[in-house]
């Protein structure tokens, strides 16, 4: 999945949405036995930071292995342009 803005701005309301509905479950159950603990239980967390930290870590790992790319092939043309070079010193 590409990192676009849109998709960071989806996962941040989603992170606030989580986090408001456990404060709301919260307050509602603050006066049952447990405090509202079983509740909380309940609800399967989204763990939106979760998701957008793996996407910024798989964004991170994109970037970083295209940029390798492109050292690598500018150190090979740098080396053949070089060596090419010492090879019309030669001849001269």
């Amino acid at each position: 999945m590409e990192l676009t803005p849109d998709a960071v701005q989806v996962l941040r309301a989603a992170d606030k949405l989580e986090k408001d509905l456990v404060q709301i479950a919260v307050e509602d159950a603050v006066d049952s036995e447990d405090g509202g603990k079983a509740i909380i239980r309940e609800m399967p967390p989204y763990e939106a930071e979760t998701a957008i930290a793996n996407l910024v870590k798989g964004w991170i790992k994109t970037r970083l292995d295209r940029l390798k790319e492109w050292v690598d092939r500018n150190l090979q043309q740098e080396v053949r342009t070089c060596y090419s070079f010492h090879l019309d010193d030669n001849f001269i």
